[in-house]
């Protein structure tokens, strides 16, 4: 009896040692993909934020050579005639117009 009892707990205590080799197995490979893809986010956001930087240099040197373009002598006349202004009505069909 007692031999038997001695061969069930091996059996069961290898059972268990499977049973958690497995579950570490299982745990690893969820933590393992959890990783791969917090990087692949950190990636993206990584790439986007590069590019939203360059934007931003390129914005900062068109308004440098906008702002020394405007500095220098005759920057402020207007290239070239302004907008036509439009005719006032007649006097009697603005008063006609009011009441």
């Amino acid at each position: 009896m007692a031999r038997a009892a001695r061969g069930a707990a091996r059996v069961v205590a290898n059972v268990a040692r499977r049973t958690e080799a497995e579950d570490l197995a299982t745990r690893t490979n969820a933590a393992m993909e959890t990783a791969r893809s917090q990087k692949d986010a950190a990636d993206a956001f990584t790439s986007q934020l590069a590019q939203v930087a360059l934007e931003d240099k390129r914005i900062g040197e068109d308004t440098d050579e906008l702002a020394a373009e405007a500095g220098r002598p005759g920057a402020d006349r207007p290239a070239g005639p302004g907008p036509t202004p439009r005719p006032s009505p007649p006097r009697a069909a603005r008063w006609r117009c009011g009441r």
